[in-house]
Formats: structure tokens, sequence, C-alpha cells
């Protein structure tokens, strides 16, 4: 799966794409995410896991005020920092469950913080 790819799906598919799993699709970059960003304002359950996510896609899904994610994984996303803290907490107003597994550029006192933040979103770390 490529960006290219994401970019037509979601122009295609995204007022109604609710789910979407780019688990291990390494080259879905920021490119993507903000087609995902841009075109699916449904969507609630989005896995970018080991995905070429920067904190610059994260940024992107966060300006969206109509975003409603509920569901948020971003296992192995080794380009996610700790600079996503803001972001990440903006994100936190609608999520249940955020998935950290493996982003080793975010310090643990950064994930403390979130947790500290995110009282109602089970995070997995």
């Amino acid at each position: 799966m490529t960006d290219e790819v994401v970019l037509a799906v979601t122009k295609l598919h995204g007022a109604t794409l609710k789910t979407l799993n780019l688990d291990g699709c390494r080259k879905v970059t920021d490119v993507g995410l903000e087609s995902i960003a841009e075109n699916c304002l449904v969507i609630y359950d989005l896995d970018i896991s080991q995905c070429a996510i920067t904190d610059f896609g994260i940024s992107s899904l966060a300006c969206l005020k109509k975003l409603n994610l509920r569901i948020l994984s971003l296992s192995g996303c080794s380009m996610v920092s700790d600079k996503s803290l803001p972001y990440l907490v903006k994100l936190g107003r609608t999520l249940m469950g955020l998935n950290l597994q493996h982003c080793n550029a975010i310090r643990r006192s950064i994930v403390d913080m979130l947790m500290e933040r995110l009282w109602r979103c089970d995070i997995l770390c």
C-alpha cells in the first residue's frame, strides 16, 4: 500500500469510511495521512502502525475539528516523537484508545503526561 492508493481510496470512499487498517504499510507517509484527515470525516478507528508517519502527520490529524477518532494506533511509528504531545492531547478529546507501543521516540515522561491528561483514554505503551 502506498500514499497514492490511500489518496485514491480516501477520495472515493472517505465520506463513508469508518475504519481503516494500514498496519505495516511502510510506504504510507504523512501525505497519505493528510488525505485521510481531509477526506475521512466519519472515521473513528485508524491503525497506522508501522507506517512512515511523523509528527507533521499527527498534527494534520489534530488540526481538523470535525474529526471524531475513537481509536488510534501508532505502534511502531518510530518517527513520531515527543513533539506530537500537543496534537495527541488535542485528538484526545474523542479518543478512547491510543496505542503507542514501540514508539521509541516518545519518552516515558511524555506518555505519563498523556495518561494524566487523557484520563478516559486507554493508552498502550
